[in-house]
Formats: structure tokens, sequence, C-alpha cells
């Protein structure tokens, strides 16, 4: 399979997820996460990517002991691929914070957003 066709898998995903058609979208979503891994190996930043839709699907089905780990995932592998200071970053670590909201380890939760905020300002301090 190609990027292509699981950058289409994601898309149709994504489109399900904002009509709220979290039982069509994890499919595609997940489908999409098996064929970036063939293809882009398991630690490539299209594997990260489709991981980290998959997690919003989950997380928005409030699933989020599911999503946890995706999540996670795909944030390591962003961070280890981009630094920490990229908003791909601060994308993958605001839904872990959500997620861990979900879960209810607010400490987590909140430093995790702190996280994000950090990405998104590219490290600045500002």
């Amino acid at each position: 399979m190609h990027h292509s066709v699981a950058a289409s898998l994601n898309e149709l995903a994504l489109a399900y997820y904002e009509d709220g058609l979290y039982g069509k979208a994890e499919p595609a979503a997940r489908r999409a996460v098996e064929i970036e891994e063939q293809a882009d190996g398991p630690k490539g930043l299209g594997t990260a990517a489709a991981l980290c839709n998959l997690a919003l699907i989950l997380w928005a089905d409030h699933r989020p002991a599911e999503a946890e780990p995706l999540v996670a995932r795909s944030l390591a592998l962003r961070e280890r691929a981009l630094g920490p200071r990229d908003p791909a970053i601060a994308e993958s670590a605001e839904l872990y914070a959500g997620v861990l909201k979900q879960l209810k380890r607010h400490r987590e939760a909140t430093a995790m957003a702190s996280r994000a905020k950090t990405a998104l300002r590219g490290g600045d301090g500002n």
C-alpha cells in the first residue's frame, strides 16, 4: 500500500469524526495506521500522524484508555523526529492533555498542556 491510500483513509476518518460518526471513523483510521506502519515504518512521521488521528477519534468517543497509548506513541515519534518545538508536537501534546484529563489524571494533563504551549511558542518562553 502507499502513503496516498493512508492519506485518503485519514481524510475519510476525519470527515466521519467531524460528523460524530466515530464507529465509521475508527476502522478507516486503524487501516491508515496499518498502511503507514508498512509504508513509513513503525517510527515514521506518517505513522505518528495516523496514530494521532486514531487517538483523537477514540478520545472523542469517550475511550481515553484506548487513546492514551496511541497518542503517547505519536508524541514520542514526533519528538524524536522533529524535536520538542514543532507544531506537530503541540497537536499530539494537546490531545494527550485532553486524554489525561478524561482519565482524571489532572496533574499530568496540566503538565502536558504546558508542553503543548511551549511547542506552539517554539520554546522561547513567550
